[in-house]
């Protein structure tokens, strides 16, 4: 099974990537051309018109291998595709392109495993993702992470956030499952403070939502 998780202070590759490939077919050199037609194949849940708007393609317009290959970049990082394929085919008055795109699956719901000590309300509430947005590897990463960060804020320091990716390969909508260990709750049993030569000792502890033998929670402290 694949995994994205994050644990130990560490954000580990995410274990999707997006594939980009740009097939010019026949192609000449930097020259310009009439794009006569476009075909988007390959999508289920967006249409043909929303493809174009993302991509800044327009039949009729004048364009470039260049300008062919800046917008097939613009798909790939729209955090929507995890393929994208561009084929150009000469025809009458210029070029046809088709776009061959495979789609990130869609999100059906979000829940929550191993969550002991936490409400997943409260989780839930550190979840930027909506139903039906695309689940990505960056927006499943960037989900695990604010996961973790919570939990570290209540000071579960070593809590570890993951989810199974496999199921993603399938396509269509998925339920994001996040599974948690939360392990122990870090307290804390001396408070020490080093190099505090112009900042008292008792003006860095108020900046501190703890005290010897309490569990350590931390607030930004001024100076």
């Amino acid at each position: 099974m694949n995994h994205v998780s994050l644990h130990h202070r560490r954000i580990p590759r995410v274990a999707l990537s997006w594939a980009l490939l740009l097939l010019l077919l026949s192609a000449p050199g930097a020259s310009a051309e009439t794009l006569v037609r476009i075909r988007v194949v390959g999508i289920s849940t967006v249409q043909p018109e929303q493809v174009l708007g993302w991509s800044g393609l327009e039949a009729g317009q004048e364009i470039t291998q260049e300008g062919v290959s800046a917008a097939v970049r613009k798909l790939a990082n729209s955090g929507k595709f995890s393929e994208v394929f561009a084929y150009r085919v000469p025809t009458q008055g210029g070029m046809e392109l088709i776009l061959n795109l495979s789609e990130y699956p869609r999100l059906a719901g979000v829940e929550f495993a191993g969550t002991d000590h936490l409400k997943k309300k409260d989780l839930q509430e550190e979840v930027d993702l909506r139903v039906g947005d695309f689940l990505s590897p960056g927006a499943v990463t960037r989900t695990l992470f604010k996961v973790r960060e919570k939990y570290q804020s209540e000071g579960y320091y070593n809590a570890q956030v993951s989810t199974d990716t496999t199921a993603f390969a399938a396509g269509g909508r998925q339920t994001l499952v996040i599974r948690v260990k939360e392990g122990q709750k870090i307290k804390v049993h001396d408070i020490r403070f080093v190099g505090n030569e112009n900042v008292s000792e008792d003006d860095l502890r108020k900046g501190w939502e703890t005290k010897e033998d309490g569990f350590l929670r931390l607030s930004l402290i001024h100076i």
